[in-house]
């Protein structure tokens, strides 16, 4: 998880479900960081999402 992609990690914490933590302090540090990262970057994985099925319907 520390090494996956932004956009993958975001969607982890946002999405899923918290089944584990062995050290609680770090945990909330790494989620509230992550997500900081990953809501300034959403517009951009958005617009990439956007251009990405764009181009499919041109070319379909």
């Amino acid at each position: 998880m520390n090494e996956a992609p932004i956009a993958f990690q975001g969607k982890v914490l946002t999405e899923g479900i918290l089944l584990y933590t062995a050290d609680e302090d770090f945990r909330v540090e790494f989620e509230t960081m992550t997500r900081k990262r990953y809501f300034d970057f959403l517009p951009v994985i958005n617009m990439f999402q956007r251009a990405y099925f764009e181009k499919l319907l041109a070319e379909g």
